[in-house]
């Protein structure tokens, strides 16, 4: 609706004249907040080619046509930013605003703007901030992990403390919209979960541990609420068994009709109804826990899982049949955080041990494998022609998706990274643990 968003413009724009800036500043956040006003009014919410989740359009990362130059070097560095703090969230893009989120110690969680068309050195559009406390978790995992949503009218951010999940509403402004206590939430190796925003509801799959876990863990649900109000809209039980930190995708079916897609170990593959919360079917060929999200290609749903102990694999599970079915799976060189990639008829994996690998996506059988790497958190991106990938080092490879292999471009952002990029607008943005790089 057109009204209150001029409205809150209006209100914000008498805030910001109230205050005592340099001229050149109260210029800079006013032209900013005229485009995020603009964008919410003039775009629609589900823009596909916009990076508003987790591996952006429908968790598939992958903007075709984007025509990144993959020729990094320092010089070309459109702008970097240092953040308030350290994490491993992905940053997400929404018109020409970037979000990202960042833990400071020993208890503050910070969500930051920053315009995608900054110059040099950016200074966000807004920062907003919370208390977060600690909670036990993975010597490698962070409390800022989870990787926010958006809907171009909030942004959605998942904030774990000791005793509870907290789900923030924020305007794109910066205000609070609304806040829900989602109950107690445990795990072995801490928190990680990244919402997502579909058909007007922000869906969580709160999964939760049996084992090894303490404190006792509340109610492993998949939940969905209402994105204006944050009210349950449906809950739906899920096994507790491991942890598992997959984020879930829609599935368009022939008919027009649209199903959420989730991977968890207890569950496995499962459809679910998102007007009401119905799982409609599942299938069970996970055995570990899932980390990396689950992809759809081809008429092919794909998902890896796996342990920090080896046993990774990944299956596939055609939909194009009246009951879903297991294709194949691979086990030969799986990553087991990364999310995989489909591209030109390929699957393509980065791995925890420094791998790429690539497969035919309609037979599984392997095209190459190559090491280029000590290892791999973020999950690669794609432009439609090349894949990003960053090595936790911050080592950036750039990667032909092609049946040929050819020996990576690569560049160095300088510092550790496990957060995976985001593409927008033809640039690409990079998260280190503690800067966000815009080329």
């Amino acid at each position: 609706m057109v009204i209150p968003k001029i409205l809150t413009t209006s209100l914000l724009l008498m805030r910001l004249t109230s205050l005592k800036f340099p001229c050149r500043v109260c210029c800079f956040c006013l032209s900013v907040i005229f485009s995020v006003n603009s964008l919410a009014l003039g775009q629609e919410l589900n823009d596909p080619e916009q990076w508003t989740r987790f591996r952006g359009p429908n968790g598939s990362g992958i903007v075709s046509k984007a025509e990144i130059d993959p020729n990094f070097s320092p010089e070309r560095i459109r702008w970097q930013a240092r953040l308030a703090g350290t994490g491993h969230s992905s940053p997400i893009v929404y018109g020409n605003v970037v979000f990202v989120t960042s833990f400071v110690e020993p208890d503050q969680f910070w969500v930051e703007a920053f315009s995608l068309d900054s110059t040099k050195n950016a200074e966000p559009i807004w920062k907003w901030s919370t208390p977060a406390t600690p909670h036990p978790m993975h010597r490698l995992n962070q409390v800022a992990s989870s990787t926010p949503a958006t809907d171009g009218e909030r942004l959605y951010c998942l904030v774990p403390q000791a005793d509870a999940l907290q789900l923030v509403a924020l305007t794109v402004n910066g205000d609070v919209a609304w806040s829900r206590d989602l109950g107690r939430w445990s795990a072995q190796h801490g928190f990680g979960v990244s919402p997502i925003v579909v058909d007007g509801k922000v869906i969580v799959m709160n999964s939760q541990e049996t084992q090894n876990n303490r404190p006792p863990p509340g109610e492993s649900e998949l939940i969905a609420l209402d994105a204006k109000s944050g009210a349950d809209v449906w809950r739906l039980p899920i096994a507790a068994q491991r942890a598992c930190y997959a984020t879930p995708i829609v599935h368009e079916r022939e008919d027009g009709s649209r199903q959420l897609l989730m991977a968890t170990t207890g569950d496995g593959i499962a459809a679910v109804d998102l007007s009401n919360g119905q799982r409609l079917w599942n299938v069970k060929p996970l055995e570990h826990r899932t980390v990396g999200s689950p992809i759809l290609s081809g008429g092919l749903i794909l998902a890896n899982n796996g342990s920090g102990g080896g046993g990774n694999y990944f299956v596939t599970i055609d939909l194009t049949s009246d009951s879903p079915r297991e294709v194949y799976r691979q086990h030969q060189s799986i990553g087991y955080v990364p999310t995989l990639i489909c591209l030109n008829g390929l699957v393509f994996s980065c791995t925890d041990r420094g791998l790429i690998s690539c497969w035919d996506l309609a037979s599984g059988e392997s095209v190459w494998n190559e090491r280029v790497s000590s290892g791999f958190t973020s999950s690669p991106v794609s432009d439609g022609k090349n894949l990003f990938c960053v090595d936790n080092s911050g080592k950036v490879f750039v990667v032909s998706a092609e049946r040929e292999f050819a020996k990576p471009a690569s560049f160095s952002l300088g510092e550790d990274s496990q957060a995976t990029p985001a593409i927008a607008d033809g640039k690409i943005i990079f998260r280190t643990a503690t800067q966000l790089f815009c080329f």
